[in-house]
């Protein structure tokens, strides 16, 4: 980041980050705050690094923010059916989590349809788009469920223009790439074990999903401090 600066002939640089954007931001103003002019981190992580506790911050931060969406589907429940209060449509969700674990439509399994709801509730402006999608999940209408999966795919940053040259997996890859490597992960698997087991009773809407290991099989290389 500081060699960009260079390469614009500037003395201090501007810096708007979201989510591990501010810990690069952070990072950054706490290494050159002389060379630093107006700083924003929305969405901060909590720490300096993408590690096993900011993780596990994704389940009570869809959790609360699970809330917003049900209230919008309780009041266009004539359209989408899927619950008459906020607390109807929670249930519902879980329920049907539970039952694409057993049984997918589409391809689509509960840990799928949880990541999909994960990701809708980032914007507003998904909610019309994660509705029809459950709607053709619960109707078990494999087709209209396929074909609204890939309007929410397409939805993706990366490949919201035509003819993106970013690959699918681009996005996947790199998270994983600094993850893996800015710090430390457990190596033995009971505890990954025991967190599962702990997470899918305290936030259902996730599940396990944010306790899962993500350390990447890589070699005896140590991971790199934070900062």
């Amino acid at each position: 980041m500081d060699r960009i600066r260079v390469a614009l002939g500037e003395e201090k640089i501007s810096y708007f980050g979201a989510s591990y954007g501010t810990a690069l931001g952070a990072a950054y103003a706490t290494l050159f705050p002389e060379r630093t002019d107006r700083v924003v981190l929305d969405s901060n992580l909590g720490g300096p690094a993408l590690d096993r506790d900011a993780q596990r911050r994704f389940a009570p931060g869809l959790e609360d923010r699970f809330g917003d969406f049900a209230r919008w589907a309780a009041q266009r429940h004539p359209t989408y059916g899927l619950g008459r209060t906020p607390r109807e449509v929670r249930a519902n969700f879980v329920a049907l989590a539970e039952r694409l674990d057993r049984s997918p439509v589409a391809g689509i399994d509960g840990a799928t349809f949880r990541f999909f709801m994960f990701s809708a509730t980032y914007a507003d402006s998904s909610f019309t788009m994660i509705a029809p999608l459950w709607q053709s999940l619960a109707d078990g209408d494999a087709r209209a469920a396929a074909r609204n999966a890939a309007t929410l795919e397409t939805a993706r940053p990366e490949q919201a223009r035509a003819g993106s040259p970013v690959p699918h997996d681009n996005t996947l890859s790199a998270y994983l790439a600094y993850v893996c490597n800015d710090t430390d992960w457990p190596e033995d698997v009971a505890t990954y074990q025991r967190d599962v087991a702990a997470d899918r009773a305290r936030y259902p809407c996730t599940a396990e999903r944010p306790r899962t290991s993500t350390r990447a099989p890589s070699g005896p290389t140590p991971p790199r401090l934070p900062w």
